[in-house]
């Protein structure tokens, strides 16, 4: 199809699906969102959570010890409370969780069963 222009020569005329709107722009869009929203999910466990075989075991700032991803720490101010239990910074680096020093009990509140083992707890499993 060939119009007349206002420069007296002919041009090929533009098709009626040049002026439709495209879902190409706003796909991108989406694309790119989705790609940079899974950079941002955690990777590894969480703290309490058991230890993972592949890599990374733990999130950042965490490191698997005990069988279990503990804070990392340079002292006991780094190692989040728990209820009812001392949680202090160990010599690996590591938050590690005392045992009740009566009853042996550890504190079953987190991702993973705990068992006592020479006065720290450990993952039961």
């Amino acid at each position: 199809m060939h119009v007349e222009r206002w420069t007296g020569g002919t041009a090929q005329g533009y098709g009626t699906c040049m002026y439709k709107p495209t879902l190409l722009i706003p796909l991108m869009f989406i694309l790119v969102d989705g790609v940079r929203c899974k950079d941002d999910e955690p990777t590894g466990a969480q703290f309490g959570e058991a230890c993972k075989d592949e890599p990374p075991p733990c999130a950042d700032d965490l490191q698997c010890d005990n069988g279990y991803c503990a804070q990392v720490c340079a002292d006991n101010s780094d190692c989040e409370p728990i209820a009812g239990f001392r949680h202090e910074c160990h010599n690996t680096g590591a938050c590690w969780i005392t045992c009740d020093e009566k009853t042996l009990e550890c504190p079953q509140s987190l991702g993973v069963p705990l068992t006592c083992v020479l006065g720290w707890c450990a993952n039961a499993s």
